[in-house]
């Protein structure tokens, strides 16, 4: 019993003991602990040589240093810190101001604290610590974003975000390190550097401009401004750059580096389980059956209207936009920039039946006036045609047909000034009707595109005239003025319908006036002359065309709108590049004669347009991706191309609403296009010439002309594009005439950027991201290595043999150095010099083998090793391509929408982004896309590539995105630095791709290895004197492939075929359509090499079919 006793009064005076050590002794031990921890960690901050102020918070606000001591104001208390001792915490309108505390405003600056946030405030990103008076006025103030997943560094410029790991936490200390000096920023987050957007900040993150500033911690600015309900502990500020092992001792010293670790293998399973989900979504995005599938042509309804603007106008015209509706919505054929509307322009449609039944309508779904629109329309656009097929219950169906007139290699057709309209009429009632169509159009001579019209009325109308005429047998209403022929609204226009027939008025006053006149029996009391008209208003003037309909019967309605508005200033008078007039006034001296030779010739110039669409839509090839190629080409007859009338072809980068966007022919965005080149080459080598003729004596070709830098991406761009329009020529006379100048821009950039010679670029380059690169990046060395490998073909054509062994030789070492030293493991990088500019690093660039790209266009084969370029687009691939997105911040410019797939341009998934680091690396820009996606395709990489341009296609999918930077998401024209952007016509490549296009018209070669369906296939060719199909179809022991040649002719003396990898020919069989043509063969593993024994002539509607047998 005593024992037991004893036992039970052990156990509770041990249970005693220990609650009084729990009560009592731990809180005075963690105390003393953390006192001790509190006090080396001050010892250790103290001892930097580079300290310039640090504030303890312990019970007051005094510099250790003694120099800036603080005064709170608003609500400020002092709770328990982070490490032991004290910290400041800022209740309502709480915080604390240091004066100027100019020492601290030093060229290199880093701040270190400890924070916690205790409540969120709403509506703004409030602040943590500041030198700063005003917003504009500022040298730094460090901000916690709304949503707590990042860190915002403002400099009165520009705002850099620092993106977290893992969201802040209301409650939970962290502690905080920025620095910056120059452009270069870095954030750590628990001692872990975080990923910084840098927003673009040419003052640098700190704005060492801004001096004597007053400082702040708890809110931005002296009036509590942004104030932050938070506790803050630890503040020290120093002259220097801490390094990253000094952070590290940091956090170590004050015993948090279990955070750190934490931290880190968080981050660590974030991109494991980012990459398992892109794996997962890339899987399911290539295995969608719609990549591939035919399709069928696409019809644009409802939501899907919204973002139409439909272009209708010749190349260097200015055009006409249609938008989803039908509506004649924007007019830029008065050489200007501004999406101008024109009153009283559109058509109307009166059926009537013999029960005397009345129907009258606008050919669109809006109201004008009195007529009232359509109830419904569904569109289709397969550029240049774009058809808009009206619902109503009228008893017949209506359809509108636009275009101009476009017909490859022949430039002056495809250049008319004009718009083209056909109405389609079908009587879908029981009973006969009376059909006419209205066409009404105001004269606008005086009009220049800026201002708004009202009605009638504009301030530079007056002495408007309007004639009705007959040409031949169709009608017309010329459209004159009283202008001054040197003024720059002077000009003309002319409203024909092709009817001898029809009834026109050269005036209408009201359009309820107008609307009884149509009413009444569908045709126009007819006035042959108005005007001039007095000053400030103008006449509008109107055709109508009737016909009767029996059911079932149709009938087409064709109309044309001319213009020709002479005394265009086109380009940017401040940089001199500046070109006069416009081309078509060389061909055609008023509207007038535009409008007969379009009467005379329609026919012709709506065959052979036919006929292209026809060809380009015959292939095989997916119909959304078919829709990609012709779209893109309506860029060469937007605002951002003008033709002068001295012969200059002149291209802006993109069209703003009321200016071209970045001037000059920019060589490094108008090398990626394409489409120019293939259906143009006049226009190609137009512009390659202008480029020569503003090359400096040292072989430099201004990358903006007239006069500009140099850009490394524009001068090897230039020399590649002049080897393209060398093999798009009929001889080398081209090459022969322009070598010497291509020669010297190849030889400036060995001088400049590879000066050792060993094929590995150094120094600062700047490039089409706005900035500057240093060292060798695979973007702009492959390039380089493609540009050396192109002048090694010209310098063989030319017999320059010296050239050949110098550019073979740089080549050689080029190849093998990048690809030893450029090469990651899994993907292409950039080895950057100091200092720093606007480097990447090892991101993961959308154009690492830009390069090669353009080796395979001109057939100048592998730059990098093959396996390595499929690893290095499989990586762009997983890491860069986005299902969606949500959560990225696309900066500076944003160009997809949340919900819209695309690839982002460059992504740091194994390591954190250098800062400052590329400027655009977080945008979308489809130019890019298109190239990659092709270079996808041709490293045989089919369904990637075709997945990375269907995600451009479903973001200009019709439907008008209004919170992008360009509101868009017009199927015509993609955006980027403006409308209609030029980049985008790189999108002709993924047809060369597709076909394995390969091309040598001096030496009347030509070829087809396709990489899309090369058992079946049908696609578009061109050549420089005439185009076609190409086809090839494959059997079990033979091979069938036909070029068939829709207009002009081809000559070849060589065609180049792969057939099937295990094939091996026993004969050939050779003819243009029935006739036997002598030809002999070589195979080479799966390359078939076909020679004639006398160079061929393939004509106009001629086939050269080739059939192989295999043994």
């Amino acid at each position: 019993m005593m024992i037991a006793t004893m036992l039970v009064t052990e156990r509770r005076l041990s249970l005693l003991l220990r609650i009084f050590v729990v009560v009592f002794l731990m809180p005075a031990w963690r105390e003393c602990v953390g006192m001790e921890q509190a006090l080396k960690y001050s010892q250790l901050i103290m001892a930097h040589d580079k300290l310039l102020s640090y504030w303890r918070m312990e019970g007051n606000f005094e510099d250790a240093k003694g120099i800036a001591h603080g005064t709170p104001k608003g609500q400020v208390n002092f709770i328990d810190g982070p490490i032991g001792g004290l910290a400041v915490s800022f209740g309502k309108g709480g915080f604390v101001t240091f004066g100027e505390a100019k020492h601290i405003d030093t060229p290199e600056t880093t701040i270190e604290l400890f924070f916690q946030i205790l409540a969120m405030p709403k509506g703004y990103n409030p602040c943590i610590i500041a030198k700063r008076a005003t917003s504009p006025n500022t040298r730094f103030s460090i901000h916690v974003m709304q949503g707590m997943n990042m860190i915002g560094i403002w400099n009165g410029r520009a705002l850099a975000r620092a993106i977290l790991i893992e969201p802040l936490q209301i409650g939970r200390w962290y502690h905080l390190v920025v620095c910056g000096s120059g452009r270069y920023l870095a954030v750590f987050i628990d001692g872990v550097r975080c990923n910084v957007i840098d927003g673009g900040m040419e003052c640098g993150p700190f704005n060492i401009g801004m001096n004597g500033l007053p400082l702040q911690i708890g809110a931005s600015q002296l009036d509590g401004n942004e104030q932050l309900p938070c506790a803050v502990d630890e503040v020290a500020i120093y002259s220097s750059l801490l390094s990253e092992d000094e952070i590290a001792n940091h956090i170590l010293v004050a015993g948090w580096q279990e955070r750190k670790n934490e931290l880190i293998r968080l981050a660590s399973e974030k991109r494991k389980e980012f990459i398992e989900a892109q794996k997962k979504m890339l899987s399911k995005r290539l295995s969608d059956a719609k990549l591939t599938e035919r399709g069928k042509r696409k019809i644009y309804t409802d939501e899907y209207l919204t973002g139409i603007s439909f272009p209708v106008g010749g190349i260097g015209t200015g055009v006409i936009h249609i938008n989803g509706y039908g509506e004649l919505s924007a007019w830029q054929i008065f050489n200007n920039f501004t999406y101008a509307r024109l009153p009283h322009s559109f058509f109307a449609i009166r059926v009537a039946d013999e029960k005397g039944k009345l129907n009258i309508k606008a050919i669109q779904t809006k109201d004008v006036g009195p007529f009232k629109g359509m109830r419904n329309v569904r569109f289709a656009g397969e550029y240049p045609f774009g058809w808009w097929e009206f619902e109503d219950d009228i008893g017949v169906s209506v359809t509108m047909e636009a275009f101009n007139p476009l017909i490859p290699l022949e430039t002056k057709k495809s250049a008319i000034p004009c718009a083209i309209f056909n109405f389609t009429v079908k009587n879908t009632s029981k009973h006969p009707v009376s059909v006419s169509i209205l066409a009404s159009l105001q004269n606008a001579v005086g009009f220049t595109g800026v201002g708004q019209i009202e009605g009638r009325r504009f301030k530079d109308y007056g002495g408007n005239i309007n004639s009705v005429m007959h040409i031949e047998d169709a009608t017309a209403i010329h459209m004159t003025s009283t202008l001054d022929k040197n003024s720059p609204a002077y000009g003309d226009m002319v409203l024909m319908a092709l009817s001898k027939d029809a009834s026109a008025t050269a005036s209408w006053e009201r359009l309820e006036e107008l609307y009884e006149d149509f009413a009444s029996d569908g045709k126009l009391v007819a006035q042959n002359e108005a005007g001039p008209s007095p000053a400030g208003e103008t006449v509008d003037g109107a055709i109508a065309v009737e016909a009767k309909l029996k059911p079932n019967e149709e009938h087409t309605f064709t109309f044309v709108i001319a213009w020709h508005f002479p005394n265009a200033v086109h380009g940017d008078e401040r940089t001199g590049w500046v070109s006069r007039g416009n081309m078509y006034a060389n061909w055609w001296a008023n509207a007038l004669e535009v409008a007969k030779e379009v009467k005379r010739e329609i026919g012709e110039l709506t065959r052979l347009t036919r006929l292209y669409h026809d060809s380009l839509y015959s292939s095989n090839l997916p119909y959304w991706l078919l829709d990609r190629l012709s779209s893109q080409v309506s860029v060469l007859r937007s605002k951002t191309c003008f033709w002068g009338k001295d012969g200059y072809f002149g291209g802006w980068e993109g069209a703003n609403p009321n200016s071209g966007c970045c001037f000059g022919n920019c060589a490094h965005v108008w090398h990626y296009a394409q489409a120019h080149a293939f259906l143009f080459p006049e226009i190609a080598k137009r512009m390659r010439e202008q480029a020569l003729r503003f090359q400096r004596d040292d072989g430099s070709i201004p990358f903006r002309q007239p006069r500009y830098g140099t850009a490394c991406d524009g001068q090897l761009g230039e020399i590649l594009a002049a080897y393209r329009e060398h093999l798009m020529s009929t001889s080398s006379d081209w090459l022969k005439a322009h070598w010497e100048k291509i020669k010297r821009a190849m030889e400036f950039a060995i001088k400049q950027w590879d000066k050792d010679e060993d094929g590995m670029l150094s120094g600062e380059q700047h490039n089409t991201l706005d900035g500057e690169v240093t060292g060798t990046t695979s973007w702009l060395g492959s390039l380089y290595l493609a540009a050396l490998s192109a002048c090694k073909k010209m310098a063989t054509v030319v017999g320059d043999s010296d050239a050949v062994k110098r550019y073979q030789r740089i080549l050689e070492v080029g190849m093998r150095n990048q690809n030893e030293k450029l090469w990651n493991g899994e993907y292409y990088i950039q080895l950057p010099e100091q200092p720093q500019k606007e480097d990447y690093g090892d991101g993961c660039h959308i154009d690492q083998v830009l390069g090669q790209w353009w080796a395979h266009i001109l057939n100048l084969g592998w730059v990098y090793p093959q396996e390595r370029v499929r690893e290095a687009l499989k990586a762009l691939l997983l890491y860069n391509f986005r299902d969606n997105f949500k959560g990225v911040i696309q900066h500076p410019r944003r160009f997809a929408d949340d919900n819209d797939a695309g690839m982002q341009m460059i992504t740091w998934v194994k390591s954190v982004r250098p800062t400052p680091h590329t400027r655009y690396a977080d945008e979308v820009m489809s130019g890019f896309e298109y190239a990659v996606a092709a270079t996808m395709i041709y490293a045989g990489l089919l369904r990637e590539g075709l997945m990375v341009a269907k995600a451009v296609y479903e973001r200009y999918d019709g439907r008008l995105r209004p919170n992008l930077t360009i509101p868009s998401g017009n199927p015509f024209g993609d955006d980027e630095c403006g409308r209609f952007y030029a980049r985008a016509m790189s999108v002709w490549a993924l047809l060369l791709a597709c076909q394995g296009f390969i091309y040598n018209f001096p030496e009347a070669k030509m070829g087809f290895k396709p990489i899309w369906q090369p058992e079946n296939h049908v696609s578009f060719f061109t050549a420089p004197t005439g185009w076609g199909v190409f086809s090839q179809v494959r059997m079990a022991n033979s091979q069938t492939c036909k070029i068939e040649v829709k207009r002009g002719m081809v000559e070849i003396a060589e065609l180049q075929l792969a057939v099937p990898e295990d094939a091996k020919v026993k004969s050939i069989n050779a003819r243009i359509d029935a006739k036997a043509i002598k030809a002999s063969f070589e195979q080479d593993a799966n390359a078939l090499t076909i020679r004639f024994h006398q160079r061929l002539t393939v004509n106009e509607k001629q086939t050269l079919t080739i059939s192989a047998v295999f043994k």
